[in-house]
């Protein structure tokens, strides 16, 4: 029932770029010039029409494979990022870029486990972002492994200090029922991250569904108090905690 904080930001990021076009044969250079002109003018349709046609005359430009991944991946095409990174990764095995593109895509179709496959590499080739840490756990999470997402989200959060890393180790030992330890992890998280004030929010759902309501308002009122905005969360959760509670009757 708790609403966890998006913990990816802008993974993807990439534009049509001249940088692309000298490792483009010279037969092909008019389309892609024709696809950035059309990109740069807002006419993005048209750019990855033109884009189409370049990948599969070009199937060999392992440049622009790569590329077109990242492009496809960023439109959220993420079946054509994923033939394009095949493409790359039969050319060169040690692209470890390319299998990080080809498991954001598995990721968002929802192929976890292909996805996993994919980060794993990625991951073993060398320095890996938190970001990279929490897409497996996110996996391994949909997968119902919550014991190895939540030593992915304590890896993110080592590389990066987010709380709100912990809040979703918190949130699996929740999923697990496991109120007791959850509890205890979103009252670290309030303590070495006060100005967090969604921990405050999962201290009252645990407190409530282990039928401890002045707690739980308690930390309901401080978490009010920080952010008043989560006063709507607030409500959904103790809705949700009556709802659950009743149909258990």
């Amino acid at each position: 029932m708790l609403m966890h904080p998006v913990v990816i930001s802008s993974v993807l990021l990439f534009v049509f770029a001249q940088d692309v076009r000298w490792f483009i044969p010279e037969r092909s250079r008019h389309l892609y010039d024709s696809a950035v002109k059309e990109f740069r003018s807002g006419q993005q349709d048209k750019a990855f029409k033109l884009l189409d046609k370049i990948v599969v005359a070009e199937p060999n430009c392992i440049v622009l494979q790569h590329r077109a991944a990242e492009l496809y991946a960023q439109k959220g095409d993420f079946r054509s990022a994923i033939s394009c990174a095949d493409t790359v990764i039969k050319i060169n095995a040690n692209s470890r870029e390319a299998f990080f593109i080809r498991g954001y895509s598995n990721y968002q179709l929802g192929n976890f486990a292909k996805a996993i496959d994919d980060f794993d590499v990625h991951i073993k080739s060398g320095i890996a972002t938190s970001e990279v840490y929490a897409l497996r756990a996110h996996c391994k999470r949909n997968l119902g492994d919550f014991r190895k997402s939540i030593d992915d989200y304590r890896t993110a959060y080592k590389a990066k200090k987010d709380p709100n890393y912990l809040y979703l180790v918190a949130e699996c030992m929740c999923e697990q029922s496991d109120y007791k330890s959850a509890k205890r992890e979103f009252e670290m998280i309030a303590k070495s991250h006060p100005e967090f004030s969604r921990a405050y929010v999962g201290i009252g759902f645990t407190c409530l569904m282990s039928n401890d309501s002045a707690n739980a308002d308690a930390a309901f009122k401080v978490a009010i108090q920080k952010d008043p905005a989560l006063q709507k969360n607030v409500d959904d959760i103790k809705s949700w905690v009556r709802l659950n509670k009743a149909g258990d009757r």
